[in-house]
């Protein structure tokens, strides 16, 4: 008996409503010296292909409770204020207005803590050795390696329920330069003990090279939302039952996308021998 199987193709012509526009906010306010920077954009209908329109003209400031920081537009979209370094144990609010959004102007606040730092005392280098990578560690291209491992050592602070976001640079230029690139958890079973070598990035480098890692003292609220972000990029794993991509809850008021990122910036480096 001969068996023909016969395939149907038949075209399907998907319409989307057009979503409502949303103010997206990108910012962060560190414990570094510098022009402190607020980028502001549109949101996009999901299948466009254009880049996100930018928002002029808004006007922005960040008060620590005492002193109101004005920002200027340097460019279209982004804001900044004068060189200034965030201070620990602030807290520092965001306040966005003059933004039209859907027809209507409306104001955008949020709010975060500058919590305590932990300094990495130092880093090292391990040759790479593909069985001792750990789970944690940014994982190899199957057809790439990697000459070493950098281990973080320090003593971890001792109150409970710290989060930290790390990226690296290789001679000044950094490497980390997407989120899947980049190393962050809690201080889960580690909280108060000294770290003996962590294994945090598998890199290419040479003899020579300067390394230097950022240690980003983050709160729980923007590790949740850096966790949301990866599982919207990466999927939910099942793609019968997962759901859709959703817009990740953020710390911005009155419906906007984003997050207004405050956190300690500490440094460590070494040259590789």
């Amino acid at each position: 008996m001969a068996m023909t199987l016969i395939r149907c193709a038949e075209k399907i012509d998907l319409k989307l409503n057009s979503s409502y526009e949303r103010l997206v906010v990108d910012g962060d306010f560190t414990t570094d010296l510098k022009n402190q920077t607020i980028k502001l954009t549109k949101s996009a209908d999901y299948f466009s292909n254009a880049p996100a329109p930018v928002i002029t003209g808004a006007n922005i400031t960040i008060s620590d409770g005492t002193n109101v920081l004005p920002l200027t537009e340097t460019s279209p979209g982004v804001y900044q204020t004068n060189v200034i370094a965030g201070q620990e144990g602030k807290t520092y609010t965001l306040n966005i207005d003059n933004v039209e959004i859907g027809g209507k102007k409306s104001n955008y606040t949020a709010s975060s803590i500058m919590i305590n730092a932990w300094l990495i005392d130092s880093i090292t280098f391990a040759k790479y050795n593909f069985p001792d990578a750990m789970a944690r560690v940014p994982s190899p291209s199957p057809d790439k390696m990697f000459d070493y491992i950098i281990k973080g050592w320090g003593l971890e602070p001792a109150t409970p329920g710290n989060y930290y976001f790390w990226r690296y640079y290789r001679n000044r230029v950094l490497q980390s330069d997407t989120l899947s690139k980049c190393l962050y958890t809690d201080d889960g079973p580690v909280n108060g003990k000294y770290i003996y070598g962590m294994p945090m990035f598998n890199i290419n480098a040479n003899v020579g090279d300067t390394i230097m890692v950022e240690t980003r003292s983050i709160t729980k609220n923007y590790y949740d939302f850096l966790i949301g972000v990866m599982f919207e990029m990466n999927g939910s794993g099942d793609p019968i039952f997962g759901g859709p991509p959703a817009n990740i809850k953020g710390n911005i008021n009155n419906g906007a996308i984003g997050f207004f990122n405050v956190c300690n910036v500490t440094y460590i480096s070494a040259v590789i021998k």
